[in-house]
């Protein structure tokens, strides 16, 4: 069966004032812990490699994935403003690559819908990632509501709370802002029970918890705190968050 290609684009049209730069909120605690590497720096020819280079020339700046569980494609946004299809066959060097759609922007989050629908974060302003609750309930980071991707380091630089976390309900066609005032809001992931949402603050160097459902619904807390800087984070079958650091 050949899985469908239908992409639902979340932009954002926000009204705001311009502001110039201002000087750096972080404190030194915040940006005590130092990066951490991996032990060992692999090489396209290292042949002890835990892991395969896939889509190798292929794929300009791939930012976010999303695996479907059913056709084994791997959809990612590509820095050439493309949405493309990644099939891994019996090793990296056999991957396929194949253009999907071309959304005119810079494709960053991207998950699948409750219909097998392809939903994308392309950002007017900063809109990043993306995932989608069991009930259709779609949520989205937005890492800045200052700068646009243009120049998004200022941001980083200015090092105060632009960021904020949403949802939008397909069913009811409205959107909500819940936490807000968020250090560059970037990667979330819906936790397996649905009752929470667990998204990055890439300057903060730390990942967070924000409660959707619940007794404690609403209510936001501390996640983990970690050795680098997140981006994006996904949850597995087996348990697992895993968070990419940069």
């Amino acid at each position: 069966m050949v899985h469908q290609f239908h992409v639902f684009l979340m932009v954002a049209a926000i009204l705001y004032k311009p502001h110039s730069g201002e000087p750096s909120q972080h404190s030194v605690h915040s940006l005590s812990r130092l990066p951490s590497t991996t032990p060992h720096q692999p090489t396209q020819n290292d042949p002890i490699l835990p892991w395969e280079l896939v889509g190798l020339t292929l794929l300009e700046g791939p930012e976010d994935v999303a695996n479907h569980s059913s056709s084994k494609l791997i959809y990612t946004g590509c820095g050439d403003r493309w949405i493309k299809r990644v099939t891994v066959n019996e090793s990296g060097v056999d991957t396929v690559v194949k253009k999907g759609v071309n959304t005119g922007g810079r494709p960053l989050g991207i998950a699948f819908g409750r219909h097998n629908e392809v939903i994308v974060a392309d950002p007017q302003k900063l809109m990043d990632s993306v995932d989608v609750a069991k009930d259709g309930v779609i949520y989205f980071t937005e890492a800045s509501y200052k700068y646009s991707l243009n120049n998004f380091f200022m941001d980083i630089v200015e090092g105060k709370p632009h960021g904020r976390l949403w949802s939008y309900d397909p069913t009811t066609k409205k959107t909500k802002l819940p936490p807000r005032n968020l250090y560059f809001a970037h990667g979330l992931a819906v936790s397996p029970d649905q009752n929470s949402v667990v998204f990055c603050e890439t300057t903060k160097m730390r990942c967070r918890k924000h409660y959707i459902r619940g007794e404690k619904k609403g209510s936001v807390y501390d996640f983990i705190d970690l050795p680098g800087f997140p981006d994006d984070i996904r949850y597995d079958v087996q348990g697992h968050y895993w968070i990419s650091l940069s």
